[in-house]
């Protein structure tokens, strides 16, 4: 008899201080299964997907779901009467920021996805997540919803240990990543959560903030993700700090590992190619940029929409090959900010549009067609980054140097170089006539960030090198794009 009291002083003691969640789902249910269990209890979680395959893959605790960007996510009616406190947690690794429509959309008009959602409004309680990678816990108490803010943007192709905490009693809100406190807010005291009568919804954001286009949702999650807890207690940093300690120990895969494309996603596309260059999924167009780094690997930058079939804050997609049959992916090289550099702000906030890239040293310096949302002379610009490291994995932005002044429409620079200059031309609309030019400039010094002056221009109908190309065909599109000149590449001998 006193063992069984003590043991039920140990269990009441396990729940009182937090450890017990009111909600767990570990999607250890096998690949293909359309419902996720609530090892808490009910109710369990109906999973959607385009396919009818939610796919699971290997995560931080056995299998994880894969959340594929536009059609696949988690929801069930779920209630719990929280009171003062709460702790919404998960794990998860991230491809890609979730998109947002971008003509005629400013910044003030996005709408933010979710990891986990349960909202009318702004009512109710969720871990927010924009187009950026801006991110914020948010929960309603006595009818005020409040915010707490990450000071940095959601980290990308990793592992992270994210938890949105309410500590009624101690009158804060606090955001953690991998158990260390970000921010905090302050809250009533004698406050109590109030939650929205929704469904609870994971790896996506309730119905009244989605952002649809046609029959696309564009504002899903585009990750891995695992472990998803809630409690009805205010966890400790130090309890969120060993749940994460813990979580490394037990990783069936890295975080970028997790969020590869599964090869069962595609087995019954008969028509999907297999041996030209393929991004993993989704969107994909104009492999415009290519060059061949020191290491003698070839690298291809195209535009890229990972989150799925549609074109919307576009990245710029690479990947790498030795012998141009066989590719490998890789991070995706430049995605939109929000950034002031040299004095231009936002310049590329619409998408990272097509361009060319060259190596000069261990250096490569990539050239790409920058659009933003919030107009300018940048808009379209053509702006310059370049990467030092191995691969070409990492890259640092130096701003947008060519306006788009001498112009009414430009985009897509392809460059090269003869001797010591360098050569670009850009495919343009000048002086309001639907005929093509080609725009030319050069200079001796690749990352020179003075705005040329003054262009040479190339007329398609009679261009020094593209010969009578006649009107025929041309006068309709409005201007070239993705102009390109043959150029050949001479791989250093083995």
């Amino acid at each position: 008899m006193r063992k069984l009291f003590f043991a039920a002083i140990l269990l009441f003691s396990f729940i009182g201080n937090g450890q017990t969640p009111v909600l767990h789902l570990d999607y250890n249910e096998q690949d293909g299964s359309t419902f996720a269990i609530n090892k808490a209890g009910s109710p369990d979680f109906q999973l959607s997907n385009n396919f009818n395959r939610p796919e699971r893959v290997p995560g931080v605790s056995d299998n994880a779901l894969r959340l594929d960007g536009f059609s696949t996510w988690a929801t069930a009616d779920f209630t719990y009467n929280f009171d003062r406190a709460m702790t919404v947690e998960t794990w998860i690794s991230m491809e890609c920021y979730p998109s947002d429509l971008d003509n005629g959309i400013n910044n003030s008009q996005l709408k933010a996805s979710a990891l986990i959602s349960q909202t009318i409004g702004e009512n109710g309680f969720r871990i927010s997540i924009d187009t950026y990678g801006t991110w914020w816990f948010q929960v309603t108490i006595n009818s005020q919803t409040y915010y707490v803010f990450s000071p940095d943007k959601f980290p990308l192709y990793q592992w992270a240990h994210v938890a949105g905490v309410v500590d009624g009693p101690g009158n804060k809100i606090r955001i953690y990543l991998n158990g260390v406190e970000l921010a905090s807010a302050n809250i009533p005291t004698s406050g109590t959560i109030e939650e929205a009568n929704a469904p609870l919804v994971i790896g996506k954001t309730n119905a009244d903030n989605e952002r649809w286009d046609g029959i696309f949702l564009i504002n899903a999650i585009n990750a891995t993700i695992d472990e998803t807890k809630i409690f009805a207690t205010a966890r400790s940093s130090t309890q969120l700090l060993q749940t994460y300690q813990d979580g490394l120990g037990t990783m069936a895969n890295s975080g970028y590992d997790a969020i590869a494309v599964p090869y069962g996603r595609f087995t019954r596309d008969v028509q999907r190619p297999r041996y030209h260059a393929m991004p993993p999924a989704s969107w994909t167009n104009e492999p415009h940029g290519f060059s061949v780094g020191p290491d003698n690997k070839y690298h291809l930058y195209y535009q890229r929409t990972a989150n799925g079939p549609f074109k919307f804050r576009t990245t710029w997609g690479h990947m790498t090959s030795m012998d141009l049959a066989n590719w490998i992916n890789q991070k995706d090289a430049l995605r939109p900010e929000l950034t002031t550099i040299n004095g231009s702000t936002n310049f590329d906030t619409q998408g990272i549009w097509s361009g060319d890239a060259i190596v000069e040293g261990n250096t490569s310096y990539a050239f790409y067609t920058c659009v933003s949302t919030t107009g300018g002379i940048y808009n379209p610009g053509i702006a310059l980054a370049k990467s030092t490291d191995d691969g070409f994995n990492n890259w640092q932005k130096l701003g947008p140097i060519i306006p788009k002044q001498f112009v009414d429409d430009f985009r897509d620079p392809y460059l090269w170089k003869e001797g010591n200059t360098n050569h670009m031309i850009i495919g343009a609309k000048i002086g309001g006539y639907r005929i093509p030019f080609l725009l030319y400039f050069n200079r001796s010094t690749i990352d020179d960030l003075a705005a040329p002056t003054a262009f040479f221009r190339l007329l398609a109908t009679n261009g020094p090198w593209l010969g009578n190309m006649g009107n025929a065909g041309f006068r309709t599109f409005g201007k070239w794009e993705t102009p390109a000149c043959c150029k050949s590449y001479r791989r250093q001998q083995d």
